[in-house]
Parts: C-alpha cells; structure tokens; sequence
C-alpha cells in the first residue's frame, strides 16, 4: 500500500523558513554561527536561513555541507565540505528537510560530537519530523550535554506515515 502524500509548496517553505529564523532568534543565535545544510533537502533551507542572518542581523554565517549517503546496511559514505566555518563558530545550526527515523541526523551528531561538544548553541531545523526521530535525535543531543533546540514545522506521526512531497522535488 503506497503512502498517502503531503504536498508542501513554496507558501509553505517560505513560512517555514521565517518560522525557524524567529526560533533561532528567540532561542538566543544572532550572529557567531555556523550553518550545517545536509545535502541535498537541507542545502536551501541553510541558504534562505544564511539570507536572512545577513538582511536582519547583518551578519553572514558560514554554510558547511555534509553529504551522507547510505550505500548499503553496513557502509555509509560522508562527504563534508567547509567544516572550517562549523569548528569556528560558537553557535551550529543543522537543517534538513525531513528526519523520519533520525539515523541520518543522530549520524551526523555522532560524526561531529568533538565540535559540538564545545558549542554554546547546537539548533536542529527541519521542515517535517517523525516523533520517533526526534526522539532518537534527542537523545543524541543530550548526550553532548550541550544547550540545545529542534524546531519543526510539521510533526508526523510514525504510526500513519506521509510521503512528504518538498516544493522542489516537483
């Protein structure tokens, strides 16, 4: 039985997108950041949120990639580019598109726990989370005993799972 679908269109990503960067202020990030867009979904919310640091905060952060990749159920392959901006910055924000089960994210948290680890503020935005990643991505950010925050636009639950249809995959 395939998936019911949620279309989410461009109104939506915009409203997301100001959304988390109000999140992102109230939780206390102004400047002094570094954002890390996980390729390929993360990639234009990290963009819009770096546009929007420098047209209100005046301030342009630095945009690290990862690109993960799960090549089979024992070998993963991770791509990181400009790392240099996440060891720098005091303050790290993750954006993804979707965390369902929370093993791509609690990677990438596990991957990089030295830097984050010494963070003032480590921030998780997503446009759609499963409840039951964010459990598994809470848990691995409690164990970085670091001030932390996820914000999400749309919760799904696990027990009836969407396919999430994002504005650019159209």
């Amino acid at each position: 039985m395939e998936k019911e679908k949620l279309y989410l269109d461009w109104h939506d990503y915009a409203s997301f997108v100001k959304g988390a960067f109000k999140r992102i202020k109230d939780f206390g990030i102004t400047d002094d950041v570094a954002i890390l867009g996980i390729y390929r979904g993360g990639l234009p919310i990290a963009v819009n949120l770096s546009n929007l640091f420098q047209t209100y905060n005046k301030y342009i952060p630095g945009i690290s990639i990862i690109k993960y990749q799960r090549l089979d159920s024992k070998e993963n392959r991770i791509d990181t580019f400009n790392l240099k901006t996440l060891i720098e910055a005091k303050n790290v924000i993750i954006a993804e598109d979707i965390i369902d089960k929370g093993i791509t994210m609690v990677e990438i948290i596990d991957l990089l726990k030295h830097e984050l680890k010494h963070k003032e503020k480590v921030m998780i935005i997503s446009f759609a989370t499963y409840d039951v990643g964010v459990t598994a991505v809470e848990k691995a950010l409690k164990e970085l005993d670091v001030e932390h925050n996820i914000f999400s636009q749309i919760k799904l639950s696990s027990a009836h799972p969407k396919w999430v249809v994002f504005p650019w995959e159209f």
